[in-house]
């Protein structure tokens, strides 16, 4: 199965101020809106997964995708340096443009009686790192992707 939001459009109004126009209307799609209302906007976001079941047993692996996305934030100064040093090395460029992820998850489920089910999953299976973006911590959790890496949960659910 699959499921996605394509976006084709996301326009903030023009800003006014006592009726004199401050700022135009302005196209937010396809930027990580840091310093605005809106969230990262990328085009496409996608989640498939396969499937299958069979007497007690349950196994699914699913796909989340989010496509790239551009920082607008200008710097005034985009030069690097060497650590430790004023030697300039080039611009700093990384995190501007800002990658699309593709993260795979698997789920397995076990009923071991009608009332009693035993459940693994290990998300991120390929230990994947989130798109860098120039921020605190280095990605941005408002584009959906997380930074713990690989996790493995195991579970037991009983109904009563």
């Amino acid at each position: 199965g699959a499921n996605g939001t394509y976006m084709t459009d996301l326009t903030l109004s023009a800003k006014s101020l006592d009726g004199f126009v401050v700022a135009p209307a302005d196209d937010r799609l396809g930027d990580l809106n840091f310093n605005s209302v809106t969230f990262a906007s990328p085009e496409l976001r996608a989640n498939m997964f396969a499937n299958y079941n069979m007497d007690q047993h349950n196994a699914r692996l699913t796909a989340r995708y989010v496509s790239g996305i551009t920082d607008e934030r200008v710097y005034a100064n985009l030069t690097a340096y060497e650590t430790g040093t004023q030697t300039p090395i080039g611009e700093a460029l990384n995190g501007q443009e800002i990658d699309a992820s593709l993260i795979f998850d698997a789920t397995y489920l076990f009923d071991i009686t009608e009332w009693l089910r035993l459940s693994a999953t290990v998300t991120n299976i390929l230990d994947e790192d989130p798109p860098f973006v120039r921020a605190e911590f280095g990605y941005d959790p408002r584009l959906g992707v997380d930074a713990l890496g690989r996790t493995f949960e195991l579970g037991l659910k009983a109904t009563f």
